[in-house]
């Protein structure tokens, strides 16, 4: 709920409020070369006009589910604040962005814009790619060489992963949800498949994946990379039929020991490995 008293009578203020720093913002979508060639889709939301020479930190949300849908702008966590445009009429815009920091928002590759195959979620491959991010972010002139991230549900674990890198700009992040055993959590509590959930969350998947409606790089104005892209989706994985097949969890009918993956990623950022050994 947005309040109309005139500025200074404003209820939702609190003591130590400070004002948004800046009055707009700008997006930039674009693509991303990964290592392995693929390229990855991502939308960057600046302070508008930030003055040259500023640094600012950046906020990152990692995807399998659009980074950001077709005519909308990314808003990171759902956090807005309203700040007054170039015409003087106040507007919700990002928190964030107006706050001073950039916020990244990133199409899992398989996945909404971007080009790959999407064959497990949170794959090796995935979580090196949102490393790769951020070394791209930090070479920004705009950056202050400080990165985080911030996430629910899928965001959320992608939050930890990230951390997992130990990239040396990754300096924190937030998730809010996440599943930390990938096993046992969500998809088999007590060694049991829940299986609506699985069958629904495959299907939801499935839908983004073979329909418009996400947001494209600003260079695709024909959609003729989005539909190159697109042609990929048939190779990624069916989660549900792979989940029916799976009892252990070490089971490999992911195409790969997933949940031992997953496990390895944890223990590493832990350091419980070096216990183990």
């Amino acid at each position: 709920m947005l309040t109309t008293l005139p500025p200074g009578q404003d209820p939702q203020r609190y003591k130590g409020f400070v004002k948004p720093k800046y009055k707009d913002i700008e997006t930039h979508s674009l693509y991303l070369t990964m290592r392995d060639g693929v390229r990855i889709a991502i939308d960057v939301v600046l302070p508008k006009d930030l003055p040259a020479g500023e640094k600012i930190p950046a906020i990152m949300n990692m995807t399998r589910y659009w980074r950001v849908k077709e005519g909308q702008t990314p808003i990171l966590g759902g956090v807005a604040t309203m700040a007054a445009g170039e015409d003087g009429v106040p507007r919700p815009k990002p928190f964030f962005a107006v706050n001073g920091y950039a916020t990244v928002f990133v199409d899992a590759r398989g996945t909404g814009a971007s080009f790959g195959v999407w064959r497990a979620p949170f794959t090796q491959e995935e979580i090196k790619d949102y490393s790769e991010v951020v070394n791209w972010i930090v070479a920004q002139p705009w950056s202050s060489g400080k990165v985080g991230a911030l996430g629910n549900s899928y965001e959320g674990n992608t939050a930890l992963w990230l951390a997992t890198t130990m990239n040396p700009a990754v300096k924190a992040v937030i998730p809010r949800h996440f599943e930390f055993d990938e096993y046992a959590e969500t998809p088999y509590p007590g060694g049991v498949l829940t299986d609506w959930l699985i069958k629904r969350w495959n299907e939801g998947n499935y839908e983004r994946d073979n329909n418009p409606g996400v947001k494209l790089v600003d260079e695709d104005k024909d959609r003729r990379l989005y539909r190159e892209a697109s042609k990929q989706r048939k190779q990624n994985i069916d989660v549900y039929a792979a989940a029916l097949k799976t009892t252990f969890r070490d089971d490999r009918t992911f195409g790969l020991k997933f949940f031992d993956d997953v496990d390895f990623l944890i223990r590493h950022y832990l350091g419980l490995e070096l216990i183990d050994a």
